[in-house]
This record gives structure tokens, C-alpha cells and sequence, in this order.
């Protein structure tokens, strides 16, 4: 929502507001949440070509140039993976699909997915069905918030190519959170 030329290369470092186009949050609760996945390493299960587990969080989900997308070297069951150093309290996951460009033969409709949420190798919370991806981004909301350091993006099934190849990916995946406050500072009484 901000000014910048499109796909110039920058980095998401968690905009504020004053600064930026983004609405002001209705109350405090509100304004500790934004999109953590640019601040998460990155792995994958397997990558095609130039493809990159970091491109999951570039913040480039609308860009029909494939070099911004994670695109594994296989099919269904492939999986992404994020990790944070600190706990994140996570209460949205909104996963893009890639964007379809004839030109590059790619029309891939990934139609499902599973999501593990981890805190300390230990599973929190199983999203067995994520339904279809959109190129707008699907949000699957975890209610209660989750306090993780890992989340786990398995694709289940899926339609269409990839460079006319028969091969998964997702163009983006975000992780709408905040830093969970106890675990960073010690305070068992905020006020």
C-alpha cells in the first residue's frame, strides 16, 4: 500500500503508522500485528532451477516473473518451511498462488494444502484443508492465536504447470502475527 516502483527490490521491515499508507490501528492490540514471514529463515523440501525457499517471503506474490516464486522440483507433498528465533504469536497464514502467465506455460492452480504450526518441534496446531490458493492470497485464521517458531506449508494437490512442467510451488506465503511479549521480555503482567 505504499509508493515504490513496481517490483524495485525492496524489503518489507514492518511499516508504521505515520509512515506509511497502511491504516492506523483501531487499538493497541491491533497495531502489534503485521506480516512476520519476512523475518523468518526459510527451507524447502526441494527447489526447480533458480527457484529459492526464501522467495516464499519476498514480499513479490503478484509478479508473473517465476524467479520470485518457491517452485519445488516435484509434485504433490512438497512442503516450505519458515522458523523464527523468537516466538510469534500467529493468528492468519494467507497463501498466494502463483500468477498464470501464458507466455512462460504457467497455469498452475494449487487446490490444496496442509499447514503444521510448531513451537519447539512440538505440533501446536494441524490444518489438515486450506482449499484452493488464490493469486490474492488465501487467509486461513488460527483461532485461538498460536504462540509458534515454525510453520510447516505442505502442498497436498494441485492442477496446471509450471514452465509447462508438471511441478508445484506457491507464490507467497505470510504469516500475519505478533512478537509473543512473554517469551521476549519475561513479563508475566503487562499493563
Amino acid at each position: 500500500l505504499n509508493f515504490g516502483n513496481n517490483v524495485s527490490g525492496t524489503k518489507c521491515v514492518g511499516c508504521h503508522a505515520g509512515h506509511t499508507q497502511i491504516k492506523v490501528p483501531v487499538n493497541i492490540t491491533e497495531s502489534q500485528f503485521t506480516n512476520l514471514s519476512t523475518s523468518a529463515s526459510t527451507f524447502a523440501s526441494s527447489t526447480y532451477n533458480n527457484s529459492d525457499a526464501r522467495n516464499v517471503v519476498d514480499r513479490e506474490a503478484r509478479n508473473k516473473d517465476l524467479s520470485v516464486n518457491w517452485i519445488s522440483n516435484g509434485g504433490i507433498n512438497e512442503n516450505v518451511e519458515l522458523r523464527w528465533e523468537l516466538p510469534i504469536d500467529v493468528r492468519e497464514i494467507k497463501l498466494y498462488n502463483v500468477l498464470p502467465n501464458s507466455a512462460n506455460q504457467t497455469n498452475i492452480q494449487v487446490t490444496d494444502c496442509e499447514i503444521y504450526l510448531y513451537y519447539n518441534e512440538q505440533v501446536v496446531q494441524h490444518v489438515q484443508i486450506t482449499g484452493a490458493l488464490d493469486v490474492n492470497g488465501k487467509s486461513v485464521f488460527i483461532s485461538p492465536w498460536k504462540k509458534i517458531n515454525k510453520l510447516r506449508v505442505i502442498v497436498k494437490s494441485y492442477t496446471g504447470l509450471i514452465s509447462g512442467m508438471s511441478l508445484s510451488g506457491i507464490a507467497e506465503v505470510e504469516t500475519i502475527a505478533r512478537v509473543n511479549n512473554y517469551e521476549t521480555v519475561g513479563i508475566s503482567n503487562q499493563s
